[in-house]
């Protein structure tokens, strides 16, 4: 459950700022997607009356562009658009720092 590793990180690093991330949709795959919608709701839920956690709702979800062949899994343009987004919420610092191999 997301609340009990939520429970976790927070006891562990009780000043840490926690992003959680919605899941990507998947091509094709109508009832997979609505329980998706669900998690994704039940965790901006969490996030929204918690200040130590940050919910980041744009995730890729361009098929051709941002995923491989699979469907399932962000090529290197969709990890770098997720990472962009994800420096967003973080220390300046830390959004100097190249995430993705490669990648200027």
């Amino acid at each position: 459950r997301y609340e009990d590793m939520l429970h976790t990180l927070k006891h562990h690093a009780p000043n840490a700022k926690i992003i959680i991330s919605a899941i990507p949709p998947r091509q094709r795959c109508s009832l997979l997607n609505e329980r998706i919608r669900q998690v994704n709701n039940n965790l901006h839920l969490i996030a929204a009356f918690d200040p130590q956690i940050t919910f980041l709702e744009k995730v890729p979800d361009d098929f051709d562009k941002d995923f491989r062949k699979d469907l399932t899994h962000f090529n290197e343009g969709g990890v770098l658009s997720f990472c962009k987004e994800i420096a967003k919420h973080c220390n300046p610092d830390f959004q100097n720092i190249n995430l993705v191999k490669g990648v200027p």
